[in-house]
């Protein structure tokens, strides 16, 4: 190496250390991320953490190991160990705490490690290029951040059912790894855990989950199924899992949580969850292969941006009666929605900004459609409003139809009906009508009044200035 470090050696296997030479820090080391961990018994001085060796490591030949007595941490195996090898729980009557970063670097020659559960930590790339598999000692109850992270070649874990905890980035990038056992006491996966796992097809997730962190499943698995039982689907599970075709989800569920299935592109159906009560924001957000989505009768919350760039189709089970707040706010993508005529209530903005939807059906027992409830829905052309109806909030239909159709047998037209719905062309209104909202038509600057003569609309018509024509019957 030239000058004052050993950066960017990246052809260097090995450092012979010699005695009384200054310690080395990890920004002497920078950019020798392929170097060799071997170092030559008995000849070295102390390194900082994040070079090659620590302060008081010894080599046990009996262990092929450098460990360090006074933190615990293996830093560095031997190239010459080979077959099934076990990790020591204790060295010299000291406890193994740890594993090094690159501890096991290259040891290509052992086809298994087993590591006991006196292991806390283990850091980035210490099984880089090394172990075909890696079995984790019953009674382990966590797998360490960065336990496997980058392990190449790992085709196989085994893990015991104690565990109920995987670090972040556990087993990232571990692009080998086609299986994964079914863990039944899982309670958490931290960020980026399974991150990169390309080969791996399906993962089970029990019903004692708590928490997923962001990007578990990223470039990683085809399949996913939750445990019969299971009744929330954590934030973010399937977080942008880019990936993922297909879901298992048994009926027990009642909760989606944020974000749970996010950025799942290929994801193209869903199943029908007929106990589901709430859908949380963002929870479908970019998943542009769903075709359809089926929301049940006992929904109570669907929260704004729930299917954001997302799903062509929703169906609303028959015997629902309310819509809720801001159901469909953003679902760009939706061109059809199935609304059964059980539903007496719309909630507020709860198809605002569905810029794909061009109709929606007759619904002849609504009472109230809530403010900015159709706001936006550029390609709907007409609306029918039932004699049931009575109320329309503020803003539902802004910059949405062109026309509108009341009922005939409806006595009164709500206050703010059609406020300020400037793409409003044409009103239908029934002789039946005995009273208009003072406001109902107000900034409806395009609105002709289709009516009948000798009707309350005619005299609202004259006295607001706006257009009309008879009907002859």
């Amino acid at each position: 190496p030239k000058g004052d470090n050993l950066a960017d050696t990246a052809e260097v296997e090995g450092f012979l250390i010699a005695d009384g030479m200054p310690n080395l820090d990890k920004n002497t080391l920078n950019g020798t991320a392929n170097v060799l961990r071997e170092i030559i018994p008995g000849a070295g001085s102390p390194v900082n953490k994040g070079g090659f060796i620590m302060g008081t490591a010894a080599y046990y030949e009996q262990y092929g190991l450098h460990f360090d007595k006074s933190s615990g941490a293996i830093i560095n195996a031997s190239r010459s160990l080979s077959g099934n090898y076990t990790v020591p729980s204790q060295i010299d009557g000291i406890e193994v705490k740890s594993i090094d970063s690159y501890a096991f670097y290259n040891c290509k020659s052992i086809e298994k490690i087993f590591i006991p559960k006196s292991i806390e930590s283990i850091e980035k790339y210490a099984f880089l290029n090394s172990v075909k598999e890696i079995e984790f000692e019953d009674g382990t109850d966590e797998i360490p951040e960065y336990a496997c992270y980058n392990a190449n070649n790992l085709e196989k874990v085994v893990v015991p059912d104690s565990v109920i905890s995987i670090g972040k980035r556990a087993f990232c990038y571990c692009g080998n790894l086609s299986d994964f056992p079914k863990l039944s006491s899982l309670e958490k996966i931290g960020d980026y855990a399974f991150d990169g796992c390309q080969s791996m097809e399906k993962f089970f997730i029990p019903k004692t989950i708590k928490r997923v962190g962001y990007y578990v499943f990223r470039n990683s698995v085809k399949e996913v199924e939750f445990e019969e039982g299971t009744t929330k689907i954590p934030n973010y599970t399937c977080f942008y899992a880019n990936t993922l075709e297909r879901v298992v989800i048994p009926d027990s569920v009642t909760t989606i949580g944020y974000w749970a299935f996010s950025g799942c592109e290929r994801l193209s159906d869903f199943p029908k969850l007929t106990s589901l009560t709430e859908i949380n924001q963002h929870a479908f957000y970019d998943c542009i292969s769903l075709e359809k989505m089926y929301i049940p009768k006992t929904i109570e919350i669907m929260e704004a941006y729930a299917f954001s760039n997302s799903v062509k189709e929703i169906e609303f089970e028959e015997g629902i009666t309310k819509i809720p707040e801001a159901a469909c706010c953003d679902a760009s993508n939706l061109e059809k929605v199935i609304i059964p005529d059980s539903v007496t209530s719309i909630g507020d903005f709860a198809f605002c900004d569905c810029t794909r939807l061009s109709d929606v059906p007759k619904l002849t027992s609504v009472a109230e459609i809530g403010e900015y409830a159709f706001r936006g829905c550029e390609l709907i052309e007409k609306m029918y409003i039932p004699k049931t109806i009575e109320r329309i909030g503020t803003g539902a239909f802004r910059n949405s139809i062109k026309e509108v159709e009341f009922e005939e047998g409806i006595t009164q037209i709500p206050d703010l009906s059609c406020y300020r719905v400037e793409s409003l062309e044409k009103a239908i209104i029934p002789s039946s009508v005995e009273y208009i909202g003072i406001s109902a038509f107000v900034g409806c600057n395009n609105l002709t009044i289709y009516c009948y003569p000798g009707s309350c609309a005619i005299d609202y018509a004259i006295r607001n200035n706006i257009p009309y024509e008879l009907f002859e019957n």
